[in-house]
Protein backbone atom coordinates (compact mmCIF):
# COMPACT_ATOMS: atom_id res chain seq x y z
CA UNK A 1 0.00 0.00 0.00
CA UNK A 2 1.29 3.36 -1.06
CA UNK A 3 1.08 6.05 1.43
CA UNK A 4 1.71 9.74 1.68
CA UNK A 5 4.35 11.07 4.09
CA UNK A 6 1.48 12.25 6.71
CA UNK A 7 0.32 8.28 6.40
CA UNK A 8 3.71 7.24 6.71
CA UNK A 9 4.25 9.31 9.71
CA UNK A 10 0.64 8.67 11.28
CA UNK A 11 1.12 5.07 10.94
CA UNK A 12 4.81 5.41 12.61
CA UNK A 13 5.23 3.90 16.01
CA UNK A 14 5.61 6.81 18.78
CA UNK A 15 7.23 6.98 21.55
CA UNK A 16 3.50 7.07 23.68
CA UNK A 17 2.22 4.02 21.82
CA UNK A 18 5.16 2.01 22.76
CA UNK A 19 5.15 2.75 26.04
CA UNK A 20 1.83 2.12 26.57
CA UNK A 21 2.87 -1.67 24.65
CA UNK A 22 5.36 -1.75 27.57
CA UNK A 23 2.92 -1.20 29.74
CA UNK A 24 0.25 -3.31 28.71
CA UNK A 25 3.24 -6.17 28.12
CA UNK A 26 4.13 -5.64 31.66
CA UNK A 27 0.50 -5.69 33.09
CA UNK A 28 0.12 -9.15 30.92
CA UNK A 29 3.10 -10.82 33.25
CA UNK A 30 1.05 -10.67 36.12
CA UNK A 31 3.61 -9.55 38.54
CA UNK A 32 3.67 -5.92 38.26
CA UNK A 33 2.11 -3.59 40.44
CA UNK A 34 1.31 -0.26 38.66
CA UNK A 35 1.35 2.65 41.47
CA UNK A 36 0.44 5.06 39.11
CA UNK A 37 1.81 8.24 37.65
CA UNK A 38 0.76 12.01 38.07
CA UNK A 39 1.52 14.53 41.03
CA UNK A 40 2.37 12.85 44.44
CA UNK A 41 1.10 12.93 47.30
CA UNK A 42 2.11 16.06 50.02
CA UNK A 43 4.79 14.65 52.14
CA UNK A 44 5.37 16.76 55.23
CA UNK A 45 9.08 15.11 55.82
CA UNK A 46 9.61 15.74 52.48
CA UNK A 47 8.35 19.71 52.21
CA UNK A 48 10.72 20.22 55.56
CA UNK A 49 13.94 18.85 53.89
CA UNK A 50 13.04 21.14 51.01
CA UNK A 51 12.54 23.51 52.87
CA UNK A 52 15.42 23.28 54.79
CA UNK A 53 17.86 22.61 51.24
CA UNK A 54 15.90 26.03 50.15
CA UNK A 55 16.85 28.17 53.75
CA UNK A 56 20.71 26.36 53.23
CA UNK A 57 21.05 27.35 49.83
CA UNK A 58 19.83 30.93 50.84
CA UNK A 59 21.43 31.53 53.72
CA UNK A 60 25.24 30.29 52.91
CA UNK A 61 25.19 27.95 56.21
CA UNK A 62 25.34 23.87 55.29
CA UNK A 63 23.14 21.62 56.82
CA UNK A 64 23.65 19.58 59.60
Amino acid sequence: MNLSKFGEKFTRKAGITQLMDDLGAAMAGGDMLMLGGGNPAHIPEGQDFSDDMDSSSVSGVPLK
